[in-house]
């Protein structure tokens, strides 16, 4: 489902930049509330607070972030240069 993609991208950009729930939202232009329950498994923004995502996190990043998916719900996991799996998820 593009959504649970687009929701394991978001998650994996903000683990592999170490972003707090502030800094992460400020980057997205959305206020701190729809972004706290970002690393629980129901969390579940609205399709504006998406987009805002998706219009600052690079096309490439999402890509990775959903190639490495680890299937668990956990938001899947990113990579780094060489192939490599980021510690952070």
């Amino acid at each position: 489902m593009l959504s649970t993609q687009l929701i394991n991208g978001i998650r994996g950009y903000r683990r592999e930049h170490g972003f707090s729930i502030r800094g992460y939202a400020r980057l997205a232009g959305v206020s701190e509330y729809p972004v706290r329950g970002i690393d629980s498994a129901d969390w579940n923004p609205t399709f504006k607070t998406l987009a805002k995502f998706e219009a600052v996190i690079p096309p490439e990043f999402m890509v990775s972030a959903n190639e490495n998916d680890d299937g668990n719900g956990g938001g899947g996991c990113c990579a780094r240069a060489g192939g490599r799996k980021s510690a952070a998820a």
